[in-house]
C-alpha cells in the first residue's frame, strides 16, 4: 500500500492532464483542423518537460514533485513564458478562443505560483480541479463525475506525505473555482 499514492500520483500527474486539458480546449475550440493546433501545444509541454528533467539533473529540482516550494518559483517562470509564448501564437494564428483558454490555463499557473511564494499548495489537486472545471464546461454535469480524481489526488498527496490535507483540497478547490470563473468569463 505504500507506493499506491506515488503511483496514483504519476497516474493523475499534472504534466498528463495539463495535455489533457489542452487537448479538450483544443478538440473542442478550433477553428481549423485541432491536430494543428495541438502540434505547437504538444511542442511546448515538451520543451517545459525536457527543462524540468535539466533541473532535476543538474540539482536545482531536489526530486520529481518538488516538494521544496522554494524550487517551485523558477519551474513556474518558465512555465508562464512557454505558454505566454503559445496564447501569442494562437492569436497570431487567429485561434482566438483557443488563445483565450490557455490564458485561463496560465492564469492558474500564474495564481499556484503567487500563492506558493507562501504556502505550499498541492497543484496536483489545482489540475484535477481544473479538468472537472473544463469537463463540465464543454460536457455539461457530467463532469462533475470526475470530482473523484480530485478525491483520489487529494488522498494520495496527503497518504504520500507531499502534503497537509488542508494544501491539498485548498488545491482542488481553487483549481476547481478558479476553472469555472475563468473559463465563463474568457470563453462564453
Amino acid at each position: 500500500m505504500s507506493r499506491l499514492p506515488l503511483i496514483i500520483s504519476r497516474i493523475l500527474d499534472p504534466f498528463i492532464f495539463i495535455l489533457v486539458i489542452i487537448f479538450l480546449g483544443t478538440i473542442n475550440l478550433s477553428q481549423t483542423p485541432f491536430v494543428i493546433n495541438l502540434v505547437p501545444a504538444i511542442a511546448t509541454l515538451g520543451i517545459f518537460m525536457g527543462y524540468f528533467f535539466y533541473t532535476l539533473k543538474t540539482g536545482l529540482s531536489s526530486n520529481y514533485d518538488v516538494t521544496n516550494r522554494n524550487e517551485r518559483q523558477r519551474l513556474g517562470i518558465v512555465g508562464v513564458i512557454l505558454v505566454l509564448i503559445l496564447i501569442i501564437y494562437y492569436w497570431v494564428s487567429r485561434e482566438v478562443k483557443l488563445a483565450q483558454f490557455i490564458l485561463s490555463l496560465e492564469i492558474l499557473g500564474i495564481v499556484f505560483s503567487i500563492i506558493t511564494t507562501k504556502w505550499k499548495i498541492s497543484f496536483h489537486a489545482g489540475i484535477q480541479g481544473y479538468v472537472v472545471a473544463v469537463t463540465v464546461f464543454f460536457y455539461g454535469n457530467v463532469g462533475y463525475l470526475l470530482i473523484l480524481n480530485i478525491i483520489l489526488i487529494i488522498w494520495a498527496r496527503v497518504k504520500g506525505k507531499y502534503h497537509t490535507l488542508y494544501q491539498a483540497i485548498t488545491g482542488g478547490i481553487v483549481g476547481l473555482v478558479l476553472g469555472e470563473i475563468f473559463l465563463r468569463i474568457l470563453i462564453k
